[in-house]
């Protein structure tokens, strides 16, 4: 069916359902929603014939077949409009297809333009504005994480990996791109809260289900999930908290050979594709323009990572196509790597096709007359290894750039050391807290 046809039999529906409608309808209706708390006045027809004999029966009317049969096609005709609707914003989609952008992140824009009776229009936008409410239709977050096999834990054993590290860089840097705290932050306090309770738990959970990596992967499915019953912000949650999990592995002090190596390497692995996931949907959901203003922090924070600038470049193509993005990569080391390497630390993000990478002074904050850089020159030439590492942590900690890779860091200050031990010293437990203010303090 093209779209003139389907907007013409939706009118046709609409016309039938004024016919059919009864004012008694609205007693078998409030059976209906006691039955199955599912529906409800915005949704509240079913294709379970069960119920609509049920919520008859409960409001007298089972004896009637007239009534009966007209309450039946009433409901039908409801659930065959709604189809109708699903139908044509799909080809409105397709149509529509263009891009959008804020804080350098792009979307697949849905444009809904409508021209017919503004019965149609109106009918639409409520289906809208209640799919956004509720988290349907095209603002729907559904997650399918398929379950693994738990009981090959059984042959997949390791005693535990040593997980000792904390979220405090986490959340240092979604406070520096004013997701949470500041003035007006992007998640609530509630939020925020949320999402650090459930990466505590989960993280206890990993730190004491090493052994199990399977049972700890379908542990943390189900959490996502749980995160699709809230809508809008429900992506937002799954994708910080898939973020934070990852985070945290970085922080995680193994070497490559050391036991619990490989299984660290895997759930890595497997939460970067679901990470990919989620930021995929996040690309695809019909935000409005007041929407993409409110969205601009939490944009502008995943065009930071080099996931999202992975996302970014299969979904527009306008960046070389990587066969593993850096979280990937982190998992499969080259030889001489030596601890799982962080989000943003293998590849230097090029900006499209044609146009230069991105250097250390883009990694800048605030810094247009470039007197942060010149301090930094001042305190960092000449510096290699652990000194390099402290002072650029430092740096960062005190909100002067956001982290940059091995290769910006080397193009800009000269030989800094290796790599790994580049990125073994932005950690912060390799130094005490003493040792870390006063590399912040020397900056003054």
């Amino acid at each position: 069916m093209n779209e003139d046809s389907i907007k013409m039999e939706f009118v046709s529906l609409c016309n039938e359902q004024d016919r059919l409608y009864k004012p008694k309808f609205e007693a078998v209706f409030k059976k209906l929603y006691k039955l199955d708390s599912t529906l409800s006045k915005n949704n509240p027809c079913t294709t379970d014939e069960a119920l609509l004999d049920g919520a008859l029966r409960l409001a007298g009317f089972e004896n009637d077949e007239a009534f009966c049969a007209d309450f039946k096609r009433y409901n039908a005709v409801f659930v065959e409009g709604k189809k109708l609707q699903a139908r044509l914003c799909e080809l409105l989609a397709k149509s529509c297809q263009g891009e959008r952008q804020v804080g350098g992140w792009r979307f697949v824009s849905i444009g809904i333009k409508i021209i017919g009776s503004p019965e149609l229009v109106k009918a639409l936008d409520d289906t809208m504005y209640n799919d956004a409410r509720e988290g349907k239709g095209l603002f729907a977050n559904v997650t399918e994480i398929p379950q693994e096999e738990e009981a090959m834990d059984e042959y997949l054993c390791v005693e535990a990996y040593g997980l000792k590290c904390s979220f405090v860089s986490f959340y240092d840097e979604l406070k520096q791109f004013g997701i949470i705290n500041g003035e007006k932050p992007f998640f609530s306090k509630e939020l925020t809260n949320l999402l650090f309770v459930s990466l505590k738990q989960t993280a206890t959970y990993i730190k004491e289900h090493t052994d199990k990596p399977l049972t700890t992967k379908n542990k943390i499915a189900r959490l996502v999930k749980k995160f699709d019953s809230i809508p809008i912000w429900g992506l937002f949650l799954q994708i910080l908290f898939l973020q934070g999990l990852c985070r945290l592995l970085e922080c995680v002090n193994l070497n490559k050979g050391d036991d619990g190596y490989i299984e660290a390497c895997s759930l890595m692995e497997w939460l970067c594709v679901q990470l990919a996931e989620k930021e995929t949907s996040f690309c695809y959901t019909p935000y409005g323009d007041k929407d993409l203003d409110l969205l601009t922090p939490f944009c502008t924070y995943l065009n930071s990572t080099q996931l999202g600038q992975y996302v970014q470049s299969i979904l527009f193509g306008n960046e070389p196509h990587r066969e593993r993005t850096s979280e990937a990569q982190s998992l499969n080391p080259e030889p001489e790597q030596t601890a799982l390497e962080p989000q943003r630390e293998q590849q230097t993000p090029t900006r499209g096709k044609g146009r230069p990478k991105e250097t250390l002074k883009d990694k800048m904050i605030d810094d247009a007359d470039g007197q942060k850089l010149q301090k930094m020159h001042s305190k960092m030439d000449a510096k290699k290894g652990k000194d390099f590492g402290l002072l650029m942590l430092a740096c960062i900690k005190k909100g002067w750039l956001t982290r940059p890779t091995y290769t910006q860091a080397k193009n800009e200050f000269g030989d800094i050391g290796n790599k790994p031990g580049y990125n073994k010293y932005l950690q912060e437990q390799r130094f005490t807290k003493e040792e870390i203010d006063g590399a912040i303090n020397s900056l003054d």
